[in-house]
């Protein structure tokens, strides 16, 4: 397994409710499943294109978030960044399930969520 950058947007330590407004990105860099570097990011893009600009920019390649809209996750699929969306809860202890599970776990799930990554990940948009 290589290296990976994650990027987790949050607020008050918990994963922000909507990607698409969200103010900040927590950005970990791992390498073999072990975090190696990690950064806190202020967002400044607006529009969907500016923020997938700025996380190409960046280096991401998975994107952790809560809700985000049909728009912004086509625009990143399009652009090779994988999304893993409709999580909630502590930033620190999401990262920590995905790097040792390689996913998100249920208990992150936002409540009502199915599993709507799956939709993305058949490349549906």
């Amino acid at each position: 397994m290589g290296g990976m950058k994650i990027a987790i947007p949050h607020w008050q330590g918990r994963v922000s409710p909507v990607f698409d407004v969200c103010g900040r990105l927590l950005v970990v860099e791992t390498e073999s499943g072990r975090e190696i570097g990690r950064s806190d990011v202020a967002v400044t893009g607006r529009d969907p294109l500016d923020r997938v600009t700025q996380l190409k920019t960046l280096g991401i390649d998975v994107l952790i978030c809560g809700a985000i809209s049909r728009t912004m996750e086509a625009v990143l699929a399009a652009a090779g960044i994988r999304v893993w969306a409709q999580v909630c809860g502590p930033a620190e202890a999401v990262l920590a399930g995905f790097l040792a599970r390689g996913r998100t776990a249920a208990c992150h799930r936002m409540p009502g969520c199915r599993r709507r990554q799956r939709r993305h990940r058949r490349g549906r948009h």
